[in-house]
């Protein structure tokens, strides 16, 4: 068999319930008498090669998935836009100021002691507190 360029370039899932499913949504049998799930896979290919690309794109992407797609474009970009100001900030301070910040930061960390040690089941508990009346303690691992 000869196959189109667009065929070769078509990916298809391997997942046979995601196979499934989009040929549901295609409005095809789930399964032909006798077939596999390769045989599946290759009748899902032809049946998208064949497709327009608008019919396409109604299987592949719908209204929701752009709407999903336009709020996590604004969320990452805000995020970077913040990122990126952050980061200016740090590089506008002078080397020398923030490396004996890190240093400072270091020599604290170095001065902090283990108070105690604890196992809950096989865990080690690294948080506890205690309740307003300290009669009781939460602890968590």
């Amino acid at each position: 068999m000869v196959y189109s360029d667009k065929h070769r370039k078509i990916n298809v899932t391997t997942d046979n319930v995601k196979i499934q499913a989009t040929l549901r949504q295609l409005e095809q049998p789930i399964s032909l008498f006798g077939e596999g799930p390769a045989e599946r896979r290759k009748r899902l290919q032809n049946l998208i090669s064949s497709l327009s690309n608008d019919e396409i794109a109604k299987i592949l992407r719908p209204d929701q998935l752009q709407t999903a797609r336009y709020w996590i474009a604004e969320y990452s970009l805000s995020r970077s836009k913040e990122r990126i100001e952050k980061l200016k900030e740090y590089v506008a301070i002078p080397e020398v100021y923030r490396t004996a910040n890190i240093q400072v930061l270091y020599r604290e960390l170095r001065a902090t002691t283990l108070h105690c040690s604890q196992l809950g089941d096989n865990l080690p508990l690294s948080y506890c507190e205690f309740n307003s009346n300290d009669q009781m303690v939460a602890v968590s691992s």
